[in-house]
């Protein structure tokens, strides 16, 4: 497998893969000379390092590749990914833009003996999988909302993944951060929200981002 993306959260996942034993990691790509450096003490073996993922997408000795670059990427590595016939991790959000949805569903709809994975952490978590197994046996009556908060001080502020406050490049705080949040309810309620209401704004960082800096969202599901 290879890693396309070795910043903070591809070089988590490195760590990660030293403990899967019947895998080899044989490359790791960024266009960061300084991320490249930083990630490949953290992988396993001694993986190629290389700045351009269609390198690596190119190697026949690659089964699968994970994906943690930036959102507005994660479309065109992920699409070039599949018709190079490789396996997909993707890292949240999946896509970046409405139409490329239905494009991707198409894409991996045609190749069913290849996996397609989005990576949404709370699947994962054994608190979360407890919850839900609750619910599912009415262990907790019937539910009915789900409150969901996401606070950080000092928040969003400008640094080396400055990327996420420019609409160009990312989906927001909803994208970004109530995700994880958003899954977490579709999971439970067994459904997806029907319509949405929501309000925010840039109103204490005033840094020339163009994503807003809070948000408050209201979801209706179904029953």
């Amino acid at each position: 497998y290879a890693v396309i993306g070795t910043g903070s959260r591809g070089t988590y996942h490195l760590k990660h893969w030293k403990n899967i034993d019947n895998s080899q990691c044989i490359a790791i790509c960024d266009i960061s000379d300084e991320a490249l450096k930083k990630a490949l003490p953290e992988a396993p073996g001694k993986p190629q390092t290389d700045k351009d993922y269609r390198e690596v997408l190119s190697r026949k000795d690659i089964d699968a590749v994970q994906i943690a670059t930036p959102l507005y990427t994660h479309f065109p590595i992920t699409k070039d990914s599949l018709l190079a016939g490789k396996h997909v991790f993707c890292e949240k959000s999946l896509v970046f833009k409405a139409d490329e949805v239905h494009a991707l569903r198409a894409l991996v709809a045609e190749r069913p003996k290849q996996v397609m994975q989005v990576g949404l952490q709370r699947r994962y978590s054994e608190f979360y999988q407890t919850a839900k197994q609750m619910i599912a046996k009415g262990m907790i009556g019937d539910v009915t909302h789900m409150y969901a908060q996401w606070n950080r001080n000092p928040g969003w502020v400008f640094k080396k993944t400055a990327w996420r406050l420019f609409k160009e490049y990312s989906g927001g705080l909803t994208a970004e951060l109530a995700s994880h949040q958003i899954d977490v309810a579709d999971w439970m309620f067994g459904s997806h929200p029907e319509f949405v209401v929501g309000v925010g704004g840039i109103d204490y960082w005033k840094d020339g981002r163009t994503v807003y800096d809070n948000i408050q969202l209201i979801f209706k599901y179904p029953k």
